[in-house]
C-alpha cells in the first residue's frame, strides 16, 4: 500500500483531524509548511485553552472575532489563572482582560464549558462577563475561580443553564455569608451531579442556629470541599444522595486557611449513613467524624494513626488507599490488621516511602496479616532502588501469599524516592512499570505449595481497576477470576 501524505487527504477528513486537536496544536500544524498554513483552523476551536499571558488572550479575541463563523465552533474555553492571578479591580490590565473575555463570551453562544480566574475582580470591572455567562443556555461545566461570595450568589441566582451538571466554586473569602444564602442558588439546578467548593474557611460561612437547612439537592452525587469547612450534619441534610465525597483541610498551606470555628455537640453528628467512596486526610477526621459505611476509603498520608484506625473500624471499607513513611514506623499497619472492620478489606493500595530505613520486610509481614485480603498493589518509593526489581517483587509476592491464604493477586511498583514524595498519587509511570503476580496454590502431600506466577502488567492493572470499581456483591470473585 502506497503511503499517503497528510495534506493529500480530502478537506473533510483534514477538518475532522483538526477538530480533534487543541487550538495550540492546530496552530503548530499550520506553521509546518505553506500548504498547512492554508488549512482552516476553525474546527480546532472546539476546545480552547489559554495559558500564557494577557497578550495571548487579546490575540485570540482578535482572531476569533475576525470571522463570524468562528465563535460558533467554540464549545470549551479555559482561561488559566496564570493570566488572571495578579489582576486587581481598577487596574488597566484588569480592564483590558475583562473587556477581551466579555467580547469572547458574548460571541461564543454555543459554549458548554467555561473556566476562568479573577471572577471577583471582573465582578467590579466589567459586568458584561457575568451577563454573558447568564445568557449561555448550554453550559454543562462551569468553574468560577477566585470569585467573591457576592458574585457567586448573584450568578447562581441568574444562570440560564438550568441543566448544569458540573460546578466548581473557588471562593475568595472577601466577606461572610449565610450557608443557605451562599448555597441556596444550587436548588435552581435539578441535574447538578458534581460540586467542588474551595478556599472558603468555616469562619466565613455563617451557620444556622440549628443543623437544618432549606437547601436540598438530591441530584448531587460527587462533593469536594477543599479548605472549606461545613459540618457533616449540614452537608448530609443539603446533599443527601452523594456517593463520592472528598474532604480536605489540613493539607492546605496555612496562608490559605483559617481554623474552623468551635461547634456545639449537636453539630458533630456523623452525617450520611452510607457513601460509596470517601477521600479524607486522617488529620481532618476530628473535624469531619465520618462513621458511614463506605466501599472505598482513601486516607491520603496517614499522619494521625489512631484517627485513621478509628475511621477504618467505623466505615468498614472494602478498598483502602493510603500512604505512609516507613521511617516513621510501621505500627499503623500492624494495628490495622487487628482493627475491627479490617476483616471487610478485600483490596489495599499502598504508597510506601522509605528514606533510609529497611522496614519493607516488616511492612510486608504486617500486610500479610489481613485474613480476608484478596489483592494488593504496593508502590514502594525508596532512595535505594533494588538491583533486581523483578526478584524483589517476586519475593514480596511470595511473602504476602505465604502469610495470607486468601491472597490471589499482588502488584508491586518501585519508584525513586528522591523524585516523588509520599503525598503524590501513584503516577502513570509507576502503573506502567508495575509487576503483577497471580498466586497459585497446590496441595502436595497435605502441604500447600504457594507459587506466584507473573502476569502481564495490563492484566494486573485491569484487576486493580476492577477491585476499585466492583460493588463486592454476589459473584464478584468469579468475575475477578475471568480477568486474571
Amino acid at each position: 500500500m502506497t503511503p499517503q501524505a497528510l495534506l493529500s487527504l480530502d478537506d473533510d477528513v483534514l477538518s475532522y483531524i483538526i477538530s480533534d486537536l487543541t487550538f495550540r496544536d492546530a496552530v503548530t500544524l499550520s506553521l509546518t509548511c505553506k500548504e498547512a498554513y492554508k488549512l482552516s483552523l476553525d474546527p480546532a476551536l472546539r476546545r480552547v485553552v489559554l495559558t500564557r499571558s494577557e497578550d495571548q488572550l487579546k490575540s485570540f479575541r482578535t482572531f476569533l472575532l475576525a470571522k463570524n463563523s468562528r465563535p460558533l465552533f467554540v464549545k470549551s474555553l479555559h482561561i488559566s489563572t496564570t493570566i488572571t492571578w495578579d489582576l486587581e479591580p481598577g487596574d488597566a490590565a484588569a480592564k483590558e482582560c475583562a473587556t477581551a473575555i466579555a467580547d469572547i463570551l458574548e460571541a461564543v453562544v454555543n459554549l458548554r464549558a467555561f473556566s476562568c480566574g479573577a471572577m471577583h475582580t471582573f465582578h467590579y470591572t466589567d459586568r458584561r462577563i457575568e451577563q454573558a455567562l447568564i445568557a449561555l443556555p448550554h453550559l454543562v461545566d462551569l468553574s468560577l475561580l477566585e470569585a467573591g461570595p457576592g458574585a457567586t450568589i448573584y450568578l447562581l441566582a441568574k444562570l440560564n443553564a438550568r441543566d448544569l451538571p458540573y460546578l466548581t466554586l473557588d471562593i475568595i473569602p472577601t466577606g461572610s455569608a449565610k450557608f443557605d444564602e451562599l448555597f441556596g442558588g444550587l436548588s435552581r439546578f435539578p441535574r447538578l451531579e458534581s460540586l467542588t467548593v474551595s478556599r472558603l474557611p468555616g469562619i466565613f460561612i455563617r451557620l444556622p442556629d440549628t443543623p437544618r437547612t432549606e437547601v436540598i439537592l438530591p441530584s448531587l452525587r460527587e462533593l469536594v470541599l477543599h479548605v472549606t469547612f461545613v459540618p457533616l450534619v449540614l452537608l448530609a441534610a443539603a446533599f443527601p444522595n452523594v456517593s463520592r465525597v472528598q474532604l480536605e483541610f489540613a493539607r492546605a498551606p496555612n496562608t490559605f486557611k483559617l481554623s474552623p470555628p468551635p461547634l456545639r455537640p449537636e453539630w458533630l453528628q456523623p452525617g450520611w449513613g452510607a457513601v460509596d467512596e470517601v477521600a479524607i486526610d486522617s488529620r481532618d477526621l476530628a473535624m469531619w467524624p465520618l462513621q458511614c459505611r463506605v466501599r472505598v476509603l482513601d486516607l491520603g498520608v496517614v499522619h494521625e494513626r489512631h484517627q485513621a484506625l478509628a475511621a477504618v473500624g467505623g466505615m468498614r471499607p472494602r478498598v483502602l488507599r493510603c500512604a505512609s513513611v516507613l521511617d516513621d514506623g510501621v505500627g499503623f499497619w500492624g494495628m490495622l490488621a487487628t482493627t475491627s472492620g479490617a476483616h471487610e478489606l478485600r483490596f489495599i493500595e499502598a504508597r510506601i516511602h522509605e528514606v533510609v530505613g529497611h522496614r519493607k520486610d516488616e511492612f510486608v509481614c504486617h500486610l500479610g496479616g489481613f485474613r480476608d485480603l484478596t489483592a494488593v498493589f504496593i508502590c514502594i518509593r525508596a532512595y535505594r532502588q533494588p538491583t533486581y526489581p523483578r526478584a524483589e517483587a517476586l519475593g514480596t509476592a511470595q511473602k504476602l501469599a505465604s502469610r495470607n491464604g486468601t491472597m490471589r493477586f499482588v502488584g508491586v511498583s518501585f519508584a525513586d524516592g528522591t523524585s516523588k514524595t509520599v503525598n503524590e498519587p501513584i503516577g502513570e509511570d509507576e502503573r506502567h512499570d508495575s509487576i503483577w503476580y497471580a498466586v497459585r496454590r497446590e496441595d502436595r502431600a497435605s502441604g500447600v505449595l504457594v507459587q506466584p506466577m507473573e502476569i502481564p502488567t495490563e492484566v494486573g492493572l485491569r484487576l486493580r481497576d476492577y477491585m476499585c470499581e466492583t460493588d463486592y456483591g454476589s459473584g464478584w470473585e468469579e468475575r475477578l477470576a475471568t480477568i486474571g
